[in-house]
């Protein structure tokens, strides 16, 4: 059951985009560990992946 907070509470929220000029990378959580989250109660992390390299940028030219 998912927990439901009341309307006056706020948690702080840790969103990472990871680096490496679009070539490699990942959205594994490398830096902190998850030891930085489970210390913290009530933190909301967002994480988002994306292609990289030539496959991830790739195009055909026919607009789809």
């Amino acid at each position: 059951r998912p927990y439901k907070p009341e309307a006056s509470e706020f948690f702080p929220v840790i969103f990472y985009v990871h680096g490496g000029g679009f070539f490699a990378g990942s959205s594994a959580p490398i830096h902190t560990g998850p030891e930085y989250i489970m210390d913290n109660e009530h933190t909301v992390v967002v994480t988002i992946a994306y292609r990289l390299g030539a496959f991830g940028f790739l195009t055909t030219g026919d607009g789809v």
